[in-house]
């Protein structure tokens, strides 16, 4: 087994991805995944680079931790035009991704890395940097730089794969995924080989809510409170989660469920579902959410089955909503890996989940897993947990322990391995790389 070919000491990181920290940018799980995973590179003493479409007033580049981690704003021209967010203009800031992300990182980082003997990982993210990874290595090889680097292009995700050819990203990298889930999609949809390398949580969220604040919010309602943030997107199951509250209540648990959305269409589809169902709605809208204003507008609405919260949930609130709901509901229909439920059972929660990514989660072990989108199968689950107050404590502990082993920590760990592995295969430690007379390099296993 490779070890000790990566250190802080001669290891540079660059990450690709649209997403990222900005609010501007920061969508869903790919924000949150480049945001932790960039800092825990930083954190553990590594040189790292982000690459982003950011915020079109922050700064172009921002060094944080020690100067460890440097942000890099790409597109900001574009994205002034679009206030929309990171998506707004999503073709022409492609365009200019392709143009002048990978000509950067071959000049401005990997090429002063080299001289110095250090190696370069760049990780690119989902299909907006499929093409941009395509022409870095062809730049790299034209500089005869390539072995300097070990190039990974991870997929979240199933979509926009269609639109790219997949099989040439294959043949300039390696392929790596977040679960054993998108592992089997990938070779059964694509017929491409990737290897899994799954996401985590950070560990300053680990750790029980403020019992005084929890306490807080469960007074403010007379039933089960159920929880859930996710797009409004129909893969998120919320047709289902606002069936299965209609039921429960009928089972007589009066629940309250806390939700909150985006502003996606499929919310006017959630919302007549509601109204159809007869259940009592009320949308929260907060300029400033602190925790005095979210409880005070809980304790004025905590007669309705269903509270939309159409506002800003700071991270800390969230996560005490986590670890105070009776259960927090992630039950997507397609999941590639679903950082929720591990976010939740990290402060002692129940989670619900589906049946796809979550390969952490065992049901009534870790957390209530559900096979299926039906509304009845969803409610019963609840139900029977419920019901139970020895299984509803199993599951707590279980959970936290699970929480405790799925670290970015963990994460940064396999990925360093599978560098190393890389490495060794391609025998190419450093830069001691076998080349030709002519100077190309000779390598043992193409992806790289």
């Amino acid at each position: 087994m490779p070890t000790n070919l990566i250190t802080k000491d001669n290891t540079i990181f660059a990450l690709m991805s649209f997403e990222g920290p900005d609010k501007y940018s920061m969508v869903g799980g790919l924000g949150i995944r480049m945001t932790e995973m960039s800092r825990v590179l930083a954190e553990h003493g590594y040189k790292s680079h982000l690459f982003f479409v950011g915020d079109p007033y922050a700064e172009c580049n921002t060094e944080m931790l020690d100067g460890h981690l440097r942000l890099h704003r790409w597109c900001q021209w574009i994205s002034s035009e679009c206030p929309g967010g990171v998506y707004d203009g999503e073709e022409k800031k492609i365009a200019e991704w392709n143009r002048s992300v990978p000509d950067y990182i071959v000049n401005n980082i990997v090429a002063p890395a080299a001289q110095k003997g250090f190696l370069t990982v760049i990780l690119g993210e989902d299909w907006h940097t499929a093409e941009s990874i395509v022409l870095l290595d062809k730049l790299l090889r034209e500089k005869h730089l390539r072995d300097h680097c070990v190039i990974f292009w991870n997929v979240n995700n199933e979509y926009g794969l269609n639109g790219i050819d997949i099989k040439e990203v294959e043949a300039r990298c390696t392929i790596t995924t977040v679960s054993k889930f998108m592992v089997r999609r990938l070779k059964e949809l694509h017929g491409v080989d990737s290897i899994a390398i799954p996401n985590g949580i950070p560990r300053r969220i680990i750790g029980s809510p403020d019992p005084g604040k929890s306490h807080l919010i469960k007074r403010c309602f007379d039933g089960i409170i159920l929880q859930k943030v996710a797009r409004y997107d129909l893969d998120k199951g919320w047709l289902a989660a606002v069936e299965a509250t209609a039921i429960l209540k009928k089972r007589g648990l009066r629940p309250h469920l806390l939700m909150r959305g985006g502003t996606q269409h499929h919310r006017t589809e959630v919302i007549c579902k509601i109204l159809d169902l007869d259940l009592r709605y009320v949308t929260i809208r907060l300029r400033f959410p602190t925790f005095e204003n979210i409880i005070e507008a809980f304790q004025s609405y905590s007669h309705f089955d269903i509270i939309e919260m159409d506002f800003f949930i700071p991270e800390d609130f969230l996560m005490l909503l986590y670890g105070s709901a009776d259960v927090v509901l992630a039950n997507s229909i397609y999941e590639p890996f679903g950082i929720v439920g591990l976010e939740v059972m990290a402060k002692g929660g129940i989670g619900v989940v589906g049946n796809t990514g979550e390969d952490y989660a065992l049901h009534n072990k870790n957390a209530i897993k559900v096979k299926s989108d039906s509304a009845i199968e969803l409610a019963e689950t609840i139900y029977e947990v419920m019901s139970d107050g020895d299984l509803k404590q199993k599951i707590r502990k279980s959970g936290f322990k699970t929480a405790n082993v799925f670290t970015w920590d963990r994460a940064l760990s396999l990925l360093i391995y599978r560098v190393e592995k890389v490495l060794s295969e391609c025998n190419l430690p450093r830069a001691g790389v076998k080349k030709h007379s002519d100077g190309e390099m000779l390598l043992e296993k193409k992806h790289y």
